[in-house]
């Protein structure tokens, strides 16, 4: 039950487990923070290697192009998380800011 500890599920018995609630203020500080950890991981991924970050990015721009172009909702759904994705699990971006699985 570590999610629990950590206050992010709430068990209630004969109920089920729920994800918790976050409200307003609480979503604005979290966006706040991730602004700041992206855009620190972006200035560091440029300075590693900009042309690499560069041509990964034009792909995936070209692909929400057409996406948009083909009125495709889910291509362009999946194209804008391959920009989070790519961002976080380029060779460019600095090696404690990837994901680890």
């Amino acid at each position: 039950m570590v999610l629990k500890r950590q206050g992010l599920i709430e068990v209630h018995p004969q109920r089920g487990s729920f994800v918790f609630d976050m409200d307003a203020n609480q979503v604005r500080k979290l966006s706040e923070l991730r602004e700041v950890l992206e855009l620190a991981a972006m200035r560091m991924a440029l300075a590693t290697d900009r042309q690499a970050l560069t041509r990964q990015w034009a792909d995936i721009v070209k692909e929400m192009r057409e996406a948009l172009d083909a009125d495709d909702a889910e291509l362009y759904r999946t194209s804008t998380a391959a920009s989070t994705w790519s961002s976080s699990n380029s060779p460019t971006m600095p090696i404690f800011w990837r994901p680890t699985n």
